[in-house]
């Protein structure tokens, strides 16, 4: 059986988070929400844009399908639950 191409702006969505092993130290442990890094908005979106960063959307697999920003990977920070 032959795959069917898939279009570049079509979201992707990981059912089994996996973690690419350049990204991990991103999941480091913090103490408090004062040491979680923060950029402004316009700079995040100047690095989507050119291809330097890529945004992870943490919320469920049903709000994501609901509504998401373009390109983001739907990995759920919380309990999976499957999509509907």
């Amino acid at each position: 059986m032959q795959e069917t191409p898939v279009p570049a702006n079509t979201p992707i969505i990981i059912k089994k988070p996996v973690i690419v092993a350049k990204y991990r130290h991103l999941l480091n442990s913090v103490k408090t929400k004062e040491e979680i890094p923060k950029i402004h908005i316009e700079e995040a979106k100047a690095l989507l844009e050119s291809g330097r960063a890529v945004l992870v959307d943490a919320r469920g697999f049903n709000e994501y399908e609901i509504s998401h920003i373009k390109n983001a990977l739907s990995i759920p920070a919380g309990p999976s639950q499957k999509p509907q």
